[in-house]
This record gives C-alpha cells, structure tokens and sequence, in this order.
C-alpha cells in the first residue's frame, strides 16, 4: 500500500535529518586526490532526501533522484548517509514500482556489482579488494531490490488469497440463495400438491351440496361427508409439514409421506367424489425410493383432482408398470365436452408441480389430449439401490 503525500514528506524530513547528523559526525570519505566543501555534499544529500519522499508515490521520479543524488555524492566521496537512504529507496522501489521496473533494477544493480568488482580488482590488483568490493556493492545496491521483490511477491500473493476468499464468499452466497430458492419451490410443490386437491375436493362437494338443498338428502349428506373426509386429509398433510418444517426435517414426523402402496386408498377415496376408477398394477411390486413413491403417488393425486374439476363422464384409467429400471405411472380420464366449462377454475399450477417433481428424479413426464381423453404418463428411474437389491435376489 503506498504511503500518502503527508507520511512520504515525513519521511523525506526524517532522511534528511538523519543525514545531517551524520555529515556533522564526519561519516563520509573523501577521495585523496581532492576534498570537497562540506557545504556541497548538501546537495546529493537534499536529492537523496527528496528520492525518499517520490520513491513510493512516484517510483520512476524516486529512483531517478536517488541514482543521481548517489552518483554525485560517490563523486565528492561516498557518505554513509546518502548509501543509507539510497538502500531504503531501492527497497521501496522495489515494492511499490511494477514489476518490469523491479526486473530492470535488478539487473542493473548487478551489473553495477560487476562493474565495482572489476574496477576494485584494477585499482587495487588484488583479489580480496575485488571481493570485499562486490560484497558492499551487493549489499548496497542487490539486496535491498531482491527483499523488495519478495516482500511484493508476498504482497501480491495475499491479495490474490484475498481476492480469492471473496469470490469463495460470493460462491457460497449464491448457492444459499439457490438452495433458499429451491427449498422455498419444494415447500411451495408439497403445500399445493398436500393442501390444495383436498380444498379443491371441498369445495366441488359443497357447491353439489348447495344446489341440494331439499332435495336430496341422501345426496346432501353424501356430500358433506366427502367434504369432511377431504378436509381431514388436507389437515392430516398440512400437520406432517408443518411438523416436518418444524424439526427442519432431522425429527420423525407423525405422518409417513405416502407412496405407492397408498394409491388404492387414494383411488377408493377419490371413488367417492363420483369418480369411476379402475387401477392397474403391472410388473413385481417392491418398494423403491421414497423420493420415487411420493412423485408417483402425488401424480396420481394431481391427475385424479384434475378429472373430477375438469373431466367429463367416463372412466378413469389408472396404469401403474413397475420395470427393472423405471416406474411408468399414466393416468388416463376422460375430457369434458367443448361447450361444458370446467367444474373449478384451473391455474396448471399442478402440472407445473408435476414437471418439477419428474425433473428433479430425472425423470419424463408428458401430458394432453390424446383421442378425446386427457393422458399423463410419467416415467420415473429406479434408484442404483434399488438395482442392487434386485440383481442379489
């Protein structure tokens, strides 16, 4: 993070002060062939100061002021405190410059090296001077750049890590969302597949009650008990979701979800809303997934309070074919004629929930006319389970 404008002339203040203080001690070396004023070393030493307040805002322009207030100051005689600030602006170029810059400075900080080896070796023919030379230029010139690449190496690599662990945040937000969607869908699928045939089923009854009245009273009452057993049922499942809800679904609820086995009691019950039904059951009955017997029961469900609101006279076909790898569930009723409207209102929302439930098993649902009958057939895949279970017996 680079410094602002107040702390970068903070620091320039305090390079500067440092410098002073260190002329005024003495700690220079001047060269023997000549010597300088005192009063001209201030010169590299206000560049050097003003390098250490550009090199983080203005890495370019601090790294231009610092090579050349470090090459005067070397040419009246190297100072320990422009070799100071020097080293820190390198590390700060370093950090705070890009990449390329970073690369180009080092390589010319090694070249530099090289450049002092070879000229220490010629002034002093000697190996050790050569050497003790190289060191000081690397300590001076190499090692400042390479700890600032790798403090911005590690910089870098944290804001990826952060970066990073937003976009996991992100991720994870999404998928609540998309399972708060899913769940509020399921809910929304039980509650009208659960709640609304069983009010529906009220309702029809009590409209055939009211244009009853004195006339029939066997019929009334005939009525009014299909009215009191469909709103038993419907209060029977809105308790198993409500507790099941509840408990967020990790208690046993009351009320089994129904399946296949329940279908015949659905059939017979639905043959008192004046329904002629017939229920055909092919293939090995066994009990499969419970996501798979409560899609089939509830097709068969929906399909049923479909033809008394929307049927014509006639006979209900109910085909139920258990296969080694799919369960085939089709629901055959007659249509009403062109001109009769409806018994009640339709929305297709049940058929919509047909599709989802189908969907979500992977499954195939079609439904229509088909020769003056409405036909829906569904086909529901067997689980591996219930495979495995087969092939050992």
């Amino acid at each position: 993070m680079r410094l602002t404008t107040s702390r970068s002339m903070w620091c320039g203040v305090i390079a500067m002060a440092l410098g002073l203080a260190l002329l005024a001690a003495g700690a220079y070396t001047p060269w023997p062939m000549w010597t300088p004023p005192v009063e001209l070393r201030l010169v590299p030493l206000v560049l050097v100061g003003l390098a250490e307040v550009f090199c983080r805002r203005a890495p370019g322009r601090g790294l231009a002021l610092g090579l050349g207030g470090l090459a005067f100051d070397v040419v009246l005689g190297p100072s320990l405190a422009a070799i100071v600030i020097v080293t820190d602006v390198l590390y700060a170029v370093s950090v705070h410059g890009s990449k390329r810059m970073s690369r180009w400075l080092l390589r010319g900080a090694a070249a530099v090296c090289v450049l002092v080896a070879l000229a220490a070796l010629l002034a002093t023919r000697s190996l050790s001077g050569g050497i003790v030379a190289v060191v000081y230029a690397g300590l001076m010139l190499v090692v400042p750049v390479i700890t600032g690449m790798t403090v911005r190496e590690h910089r870098d690599q944290a804001e990826l890590q952060r970066l990073r662990a937003e976009r996991i945040a992100q991720l994870a937000d999404l998928e609540r969302q998309r399972a708060l969607s899913a769940e509020r869908a399921r809910v929304a699928r039980e509650l009208h597949d659960a709640i609304s045939n069983h009010l529906s089923a009220a309702a029809l009854h009590s409209s055939a009650g009211l244009t009853l009245l004195d006339v029939n009273n066997t019929a009334v009452r005939q009525s009014l008990d299909q009215i009191r057993s469909s709103s038993q049922r419907g209060l029977a499942e809105m308790r198993r979701l409500i507790v099941l809800l509840r408990d967020n679904g990790t208690a046993s609820s009351p009320l089994a979800d129904p399946g296949v086995a329940e279908v015949a009691g659905l059939v017979e019950s639905m043959k008192g809303a004046g329904l002629t039904i017939a229920l055909h059951i092919s293939g090995t009955r066994r009990e499969l997934a419970r996501a798979v017997e409560l899609a089939a029961y509830r097709i068969v469900q929906e399909s049923l309070a479909n033809a008394v609101k929307h049927g014509g006279p006639g006979r209900v076909e109910v085909l139920l074919e258990y296969g080694r790898r799919e369960l085939g569930v089709t629901v055959d009723s007659p249509l009403s004629g062109a001109t009769s409207a409806p018994s009640a209102p339709g929305t297709r929302t049940g058929l919509t929930c047909m599709r989802e439930r189908v969907s979500l098993l992977g499954g195939q649902i079609e439904f229509g006319p088909a020769r003056r009958r409405w036909r829906v057939h569904a086909t529901l895949p067997v689980s591996c389970m219930d495979l495995d279970e087969e092939n050992r017996e």
